[in-house]
């Protein structure tokens, strides 16, 4: 059974999926091998030119007389820079020593060992320093220095991520099934509905498929990488979380550096969201959006409107098989957004009656 498109506005989730399906290189594991060989080319270059070696703020290479192969993969990176006896290879930001150790899969997982690494410093510097003749300042300054070094790393992985991007920016063909599924959206809306794009990548690749269009509109809910003046967003989103009300009463604001509610505050963007969904009903398509917890506050402020009517998955698949998808994995990061699961079986179009994305 095909997706049945009510008369509803439309808000339309795009999440990495989207791009990685148009085959642009933007997974973690595409960032890591492709910015690695980056480093390898610059240390070449450098050689050539009789330079010392290749630092940045993630790595360092050094030994001129050594010869840089290309890395092949994850595991070779990992043989090269953490089986390193002479020390010709270093990873020198902590944050991403930790990350490269680790088996992380995609950035939500990255966001969410962010934060798991701010916890644990919370909880360190709280159990390392009871001591009752320690002063009130001097523990706030031992909190402060930690996750000021943690935030500072973080940075640093950030902007050299969003520098790999937008090395990737390369013009895509439009596929026939997502061009579909938008020109049956913009009919369904008639002549008074709306559709509204939250864009959770910082790519503008959705805006290839509205070339003809005027009933839409982008909303790069976590900035927009061309443009200069664009406020990024990237970091945590559970102000739930049990750790969050304690950080507060500590009132050190380095703790707070990188929650995205802190981000959304400083662009119109979340409130055109807010404005977009309180006059009228909604139906919500997800098109390659993990629903993961990073976005886990946006994302039941969206699920748990009351105009929230219907919630589309397009789901992904693997190698054209109906029976190979993410379909129902989607569905349970989406169902702890819900206190009512109730709401959640009513609003959730079941997967007779979903489609892959393409």
């Amino acid at each position: 059974m095909k997706t049945k498109f009510s008369t509803n506005n439309k808000l339309v989730i795009i999440g990495n999926g989207f791009d990685l399906a148009h085959g642009l290189k933007t997974s973690y594991s595409h960032f890591l091998t492709g910015y690695f060989n980056s480093c390898a080319n610059s240390f070449r270059k450098n050689a050539s030119e009789k330079q010392e070696g290749y630092s940045d703020d993630l790595v360092e290479i050094s030994n001129l007389e050594i010869e840089i192969h290309d890395f092949l993969d994850i595991d070779d990176i990992k043989r090269r820079f953490l089986n390193n006896a002479q020390d010709r290879y270093l990873i020198t930001n902590g944050f991403f020593k930790e990350l490269v150790e680790n088996v992380i899969d995609n950035w939500v997982d990255i966001e969410a060992f962010y934060y798991e690494k701010v916890k644990g410093i919370f909880d360190l510097t709280n159990s390392d320093f009871l001591n009752p003749k320690d002063k009130l300042q001097e523990k706030r300054e031992r909190h402060r220095r930690r996750i000021s070094k943690l935030n500072t790393e973080f940075n640093q992985l950030k902007e050299v991520f969003l520098n790999y991007l937008r090395r990737q920016e390369l013009d895509i063909r439009r596929i026939g099934e997502i061009d579909t599924f938008f020109s049956k959206l913009y009919k369904s809306i008639e002549d008074s509905g709306r559709i509204h794009i939250v864009n959770f990548n910082y790519t503008n690749k959705v805006e290839k498929y509205f070339d003809s269009l005027k009933e839409f509109e982008v909303n790069f809910i976590h900035g927009d990488m061309l443009k200069e003046d664009s406020h990024i967003i990237f970091g945590y989103g559970d102000e739930e979380d049990e750790y969050y009300k304690r950080m507060e009463d500590l009132r050190i604001d380095e703790y707070f550096h990188n929650f995205k509610s802190f981000g959304y505050a400083r662009t119109r963007n979340y409130q055109r969201l807010l404005d977009e969904m309180k006059d009228n009903k909604f139906d919500v398509f997800i098109l390659g959006h993990s629903c993961g917890f990073s976005d886990k506050v946006l994302l039941k402020t969206i699920f748990g409107h009351s105009n929230c009517e219907k919630i589309h998955i397009r789901y992904h698949q693997w190698n054209g098989s109906i029976k190979g998808n993410d379909y129902i994995k989607k569905t349970m990061q989406m169902s702890i957004l819900f206190n009512d699961k109730g709401q959640f079986r009513e609003r959730l179009v079941n997967f007779e009656e979903s489609e892959p994305l393409c």
